[in-house]
């Protein structure tokens, strides 16, 4: 969204506080509630004309907080009317002669929308595209941006990291880089680790949490995670938890003292599942963006859990990470897949199965934003993808099959993996091998050795 004056931009800590009505872009920005958002610039509460970027903030507003797929407009009309809104600011920006820091933020803002729709669309090979066009030059030079520019820069720079991690799924993040021209990692990190982190307590929750997941991102030659990665991961979502307690809480005005039971390591060891789930809930944060965020953060830490093999706190995790936001029921198959996740990794394959098929059912019928505009990119070829996985390694080599071909039939993802085709060509492999029991290697002859 486009902040409108300069009286929206109070601090998270006032706009918490009952002291005055919170404006549209505080009620979006500081609380999530696109609804609400949305309903104050439908009655006139901002402007009794209303302005360009009214029109524009509406426009978005309409689209995410529609409560159906089918109420929602298609993006390809969405997108075609942002494209419109683009020229309309660029004329109205000569127009009003504003400075060329507004005009590029705006340019920011306005790149940055089609960059997250592009994405949620299930384009993020163009996503990344876009935001390598408008962020490249400024990482290669490790330009700090102007204080105006340093939101939306560091916003895209975040969705240009989720991009590569969703393109990484199966492949090293080296050749993805070099296929992409993307600056190597390092230029990124570097660059994000130049802006005031600790002026923006949410900005540096964000950088820590991507740091851990890019290092779990990492595999190496094997396939697999190094324990130095592992230990960096952990690192790094330690101080996102520690940002999350101690600085995002009360810049949002949450007084709460806890985030989860996961900062707890002796209390895990000793207290049951449902205590932990009593205590989080009696510890949810009131803003629905903070929720967001300790939900990821609770995720993560499970993950790093079942690496570990710790199964019990993974799953304990897993349980807190579902409730860890009220307003977010899509998230049931986002829980589904991680449990199925941690049950495969027990060998417990067929209970992984019906988690995931569990998630399949749930990731149907969802709207594609949720109601703080963040966006809800449909994870039904993932959990395809874990399902094939497991399936192969059960025996059961039809589903394998069919789950793989259905992910590389309609992703360039996974059609672009060799490790894709390389687990269809296992599954056909042993759909001919269980139909013939009993050749038992008749049909091979040997080869001689030295004549």
């Amino acid at each position: 969204m486009t902040p409108i004056t300069r009286k929206m931009r109070r601090t998270r800590g006032a706009a918490a506080s009952n002291d005055a009505p919170l404006s549209a872009y505080e009620l979006y920005e500081v609380q999530g509630d696109s609804y609400s958002a949305l309903n104050s610039y439908a009655t006139g509460d901002n402007d009794a004309t209303p302005t360009l970027a009214n029109k524009y903030n509406s426009l978005l507003l309409s689209h995410v907080s529609s409560d159906t797929p089918d109420a929602q407009q298609s993006v390809e009309t969405l997108l075609e009317r942002m494209k419109d809104f683009d020229c309309e600011f660029q004329a109205k920006s000569k127009d009003q002669l504003l400075s060329a820091r507004k005009r590029k933020r705006n340019e920011f803002i306005l790149a940055y929308n089609r960059a997250l729709i592009m994405y949620n669309k299930g384009e993020p090979t163009e996503c990344a595209e876009l935001c390598i066009e408008m962020l490249k030059s400024m990482i290669q030079a490790k330009q700090k941006p102007s204080p105006e520019l340093a939101a939306p820069a560091s916003r895209m720079t975040f969705l240009l990291l989720e991009c590569v991690l969703s393109l990484s799924i199966g492949r090293l993040t080296g050749t993805l880089f070099e296929s992409l021209g993307i600056p190597p990692l390092t230029d990124i990190i570097a660059w994000l680790d130049i802006l005031d982190t600790e002026k923006d307590p949410q900005l540096k929750f964000l950088l820590s949490l991507y740091k851990s997941r890019l290092n779990l991102a990492e595999l190496d030659g094997s396939g697999r995670h190094s324990d130095g990665n592992i230990r960096a991961a952990k690192k790094e979502l330690k101080s996102a938890m520690e940002v999350l307690q101690h600085k995002l809480r009360s810049s949002f005005g949450d007084t709460a003292s806890v985030v989860s039971s996961a900062n707890s390591e002796e209390n895990m060891s000793t207290a049951t599942p449902q205590e932990h789930l009593h205590h989080q809930q009696q510890q949810l944060p009131t803003s629905v963006v903070l929720q967001k965020l300790n939900q990821s953060a609770l995720t993560l830490k499970a993950h790093l859990e079942q690496l570990k093999g710790n199964t019990k706190k993974s799953l304990i995790l897993c349980s807190e990470a579902v409730i860890a936001t009220t307003e977010n029921p899509s998230y049931e198959h986002f829980h589904s897949n991680n449990l199925g996740i941690v049950y495969a990794t027990n060998d417990r394959r067929q209970l992984a199965l019906h988690a995931m098929a569990k998630g399949l059912q749930s990731d149907t019928a969802i709207t594609k934003f949720h109601s703080d505009g963040t966006a809800r990119a449909s994870q039904t070829l993932v959990i395809l993808f874990n399902a094939s996985i497991c399936a192969l390694q059960a025996g059961n080599y039809l589903s394998a099959y069919e789950c793989m071909a259905t992910c590389v039939s309609q992703s360039d993802i996974f059609w672009s993996r060799p490790r894709c085709w390389l687990r269809m060509a296992e599954a056909c492999v042993g759909i001919y091998s269980s139909s013939k029991p009993d050749n038992n290697g008749a049909g091979f002859s040997a080869v001689e050795v030295d004549g």
